[in-house]
């Protein structure tokens, strides 16, 4: 996520679904609903998009600490940090929530306990990665007031 003081609104990106090209959330101004509703094309030139949290996270497993491996958030529906992007940009509240939930696990990452979580993760090979990569979906953190 980038480590302590990570701002959630840099995990957000407009993601196109014409080309799977990333770009900055605001690349077509801060009104994405607008943006959306005018069918405003992004740099790649479509204008078919919706925002997503994108990010990578260097995973460890608790039963061997040498045991690590990275994986990367695709959540277009804000179950990873508990407010969809688009709410994120636009609600205050939102924003605060996911923000919350943020520090709360780079938190967690500086201070490891033993832990029962567990992630969803599926690889996905291709041309982009031979050797494929670490996908994490689907998947919710919970975060108990005086746990992180």
């Amino acid at each position: 996520f980038g480590g302590a003081g990570a701002q959630i609104l840099d995990l957000v990106c407009a993601h196109c679904s014409a080309c799977g090209h990333n770009f900055a959330w605001n690349v077509l101004g801060t009104d994405v609903s607008d943006a959306k509703r005018r069918r405003r094309d992004l740099p790649c030139g479509h204008w078919a998009f919706r925002l997503e949290f994108r990010c990578s996270l260097h995973l460890r497993d608790s039963a061997d600490r040498a045991e690590t491996f990275e994986a990367f958030v695709a959540d277009g529906q804000g179950e990873l940090f508990g407010a969809a992007p688009q709410a994120v940009v636009s609600d205050p509240s939102a924003r605060l929530q996911a923000q919350r939930r943020l520090d709360g696990i780079l938190k967690s990452a500086e201070h490891p306990r033993p832990s029962t979580h567990c992630i969803a993760v599926y690889r996905s090979d291709g041309v982009g990665d031979a050797s494929g990569a670490y996908v994490i979906c689907d998947t919710t953190i919970e975060m108990i007031e005086g746990t992180a």
